[in-house]
């Protein structure tokens, strides 16, 4: 699920904790982050799965697996050289149909070599749950090439998906 969050504390091993705005406490791995630096007391946007460690669970129910930067959020850290400039982004009005929506995410991957699922939200002005479901049309129509991540082994879902216009693009 999506939703607003609070910082409450960052540290410099590269994870964070917040809270919902119910305020239930989330904890936020560094992988979630993606080379974004959080801010104490800043808002962001993240998507939550429920803490897989059970024992942890009843004080940290949450667990956020990507933390997207909004616009009235602190500015993401800098890039590096190799990711495209971001596109103008096209209000979701002006894309009323699926095949247009799964075009502007094609032309995204295809001026980068890859992108993970919250950028290309990002970078299109969708909304997370759509680019990616865009992202997957294109996958099953055998346009992009996709990798799933996994931060350590056993994780029943991965932690990120990469999408690509080919699968040498994750390696080049």
């Amino acid at each position: 699920m999506q939703e607003t969050i609070l910082i409450t504390n960052t540290h410099t091993g590269g994870f964070a904790f917040a809270l919902t705005e119910a305020g239930e406490q989330i904890f936020i791995p560094p992988y979630a982050i993606e080379g974004t630096e959080l801010q104490r007391g800043k808002h962001y946007q993240a998507v939550l799965i429920k803490n897989h460690k059970e024992h942890q669970r009843e004080r940290t129910p949450w667990m956020a697996v990507s933390v997207l930067v909004t616009e009235h959020a602190l500015k993401p850290a800098p890039t590096p050289a190799a990711e495209p400039e971001p596109a103008e982004p096209v209000a979701p009005s002006e894309m009323d149909s699926a095949s247009e929506r799964d075009e502007a995410i094609y032309k995204l991957i295809c001026e980068s070599d890859y992108m993970t699922s919250a950028e290309l939200a990002e970078h299109s002005g969708l909304d997370s749950k759509t680019a990616s479901n865009s992202a997957h049309r294109l996958f099953s129509a055998g346009r992009i090439a996709k990798a799933d991540v996994y931060n350590r082994v056993g994780q029943s879902r991965s932690s990120f998906t990469l999408w690509a216009e080919s699968a040498s693009k994750f390696v080049e």
